[in-house]
């Protein structure tokens, strides 16, 4: 029989490692549980057991997806976050939704009908959709600053592969991308 006191001692030591998870850590939790409930291709459109006649409605899952990443940028994992690209329609939708929970996750959001496009995305990914940028702060004057920057170097001809491969970093970074991901990107 354990000691009652050795007891006590041994939850309060659980309880102070548990402190000291880092916040990284958590969201990555968080991030890969949503991606294999929910996200993967191989996810089961059935809830549980097997006669289940569940179904995830694609609102429902624009909204979970959005919570996650609203979660994320709001304790400072990243920069900045975006919402599927879904058609006008359908971003009708979901904006009306998530405005309230973007105040509860105490994050903005801008609805972006043209989003920046860049190396790090192909061009079909936003073509004729509209995108929620989930950010704090200033990150969305920066985002509208990279994107002047982009015009202007297309203006005056001088958006080459470096000014290209430049302008995609700078989007990566600015959605907290590690290195190693922008360039597994780049590389695609």
């Amino acid at each position: 029989m354990t000691d009652p006191v050795e007891l006590r001692f041994r939850n309060a030591a659980k309880r102070q490692s548990m402190k000291r998870i880092s916040p990284a850590l958590v969201a990555s939790l968080v991030a890969l549980t949503f991606v294999l409930l929910v996200a993967s291709p191989h996810a089961r459109s059935a809830g549980p057991g097997e006669d289940s006649d569940w179904t995830l409605d694609p609102l429902s899952y624009a909204i979970g997806n959005f919570s996650t990443f609203a979660e994320i940028v709001d304790i400072g994992l990243k920069k900045m976050a975006l919402s599927q690209a879904l058609p006008p329609a359908e971003m009708d939708q979901l904006e009306r939704e998530v405005r309230k929970r973007a105040a509860e996750w105490d994050v903005e959001i801008h609805r972006e009908p043209d989003f920046l496009v860049t190396d790090l995305f192909p061009v079909s990914a936003t073509e004729g959709k509209d995108v929620l940028i989930i950010y704090r702060g200033d990150t969305l004057s920066e985002y509208q600053a990279m994107k002047a920057r982009k015009a202007e170097l297309v203006a005056d001809g001088s958006y080459d592969a470096t000014a290209r491969k430049e302008l995609a970093w700078s989007l990566g970074k600015m959605l907290s991308y590690p290195d190693a991901k922008i360039e597994q990107l780049l590389a695609d």
